[in-house]
């Protein structure tokens, strides 16, 4: 096989065997490869949207957008990777528990650990996916210097707290953030399931190996409906990924 992955290896001093099992091999260790050569995590990015492109109606409701089968497969996903992202927006509007379920909704073995990107520290003490009875995985908060000082509260839970300098428009950074997880806590996949703010932030840096993106038959509307990609969009075609 051919490729910027194969030539990283070699750049890396890898001795690496080309052809059909090789190409298979590559598709299984693409976590390792990306943790080895670009020193983060390798992102699959979850999205599930109407045919119009929204994530929630605009009072915020979002569930459920996607079909069983559908969020059968988020599970999955969630149970291959070691680690699920969310923005801290998805936390306060979904109170989600970021564990991974079987079909009958017991835990699956495998459980990520729960990464949550705020900038401010604005998730409640009371969310589910801090609880460790909800999970027993470890739970990662990522905040700025703006939400430093509530960290105290979060670390008496056993949340563990990274403080980043703010990037553009007092967010956290990403990139750095990426990796963090990968050489701090040797996380070498992350399943980044949303909202529309991270995931834009992470397609902006370039951060999303691969995309698992649901449309669903609903149309919904709305200039107020969250969009499945935010921020500030792009101004010209030719910026387009």
């Amino acid at each position: 096989t051919t490729g910027r992955g194969v030539s990283r290896l070699r750049r890396a001093g890898l001795r690496v065997v080309t052809g059909v099992c090789a190409a298979v091999a590559m598709r299984l260790y693409e976590p390792f490869t990306t943790w080895v050569t670009a020193r983060r995590p390798w992102v699959i990015a979850k999205v599930a949207q109407s045919l119009d492109g929204k994530i929630a109606t605009r009072t915020g409701a979002s569930r459920w957008i996607s079909s069983p089968r559908a969020r059968r497969l988020a599970h999955q996903l969630r149970s291959q990777v070691d680690a699920v992202m969310v923005g801290v927006n998805t936390v306060l509007r979904d109170n989600p528990r970021l564990t991974a379920r079987m079909a009958r909704g017991g835990l699956s073995t495998k459980q990520p650990t729960k990464v949550i990107v705020d900038s401010r520290l604005r998730t409640p003490l009371s969310s589910r996916c801090l609880s460790t009875r909800v999970s027993p995985a470890p739970t990662i908060i990522a905040t700025t210097s703006q939400g430093a000082k509530k960290r105290s509260s979060f670390e008496q839970l056993g949340v563990t707290v990274l403080v980043f300098p703010p990037a553009s428009e007092g967010r956290v950074p990403l990139a750095r953030l990426c990796r963090t997880l990968a050489q701090r806590f040797f996380i070498t996949s992350v399943l980044l399931e949303g909202g529309g703010e991270l995931l834009a932030g992470a397609l902006r840096e370039r951060l999303v190996d691969r995309l698992s993106w649901v449309v669903a038959p609903l149309i919904l509307g709305g200039r107020l409906s969250p969009s499945s990609v935010g921020g500030q969009g792009l101004a010209r075609l030719s910026e387009a990924i």
